[in-house]
């Protein structure tokens, strides 16, 4: 069974976070998205809370968002 991703997590200051939902995360520009992965300032969350690995979070986003076209 594949993971779904439920909420990310994305650190806006050294200590502050903003939880949002996946199509609020893809509302952000794809170049801010890529820069925000790449400094590790995202976080996945599944439906449990639990985290799911960056590049892992990555490719559902993508297949996701592929699936919906």
């Amino acid at each position: 069974m594949s993971r779904t991703i439920h909420q990310v997590s994305v650190q806006k200051t050294k200590g502050g976070f903003n939880l949002m939902t996946v199509e609020e995360f893809m509302e952000i520009p794809a170049l801010e998205r890529m820069e925000l992965a790449f400094k590790k300032k995202v976080t996945f969350l599944d439906e449990n809370g639990e985290i799911i690995p960056p590049a892992e979070g990555m490719k559902i986003l993508t297949e996701m968002f592929k699936n919906k076209k």
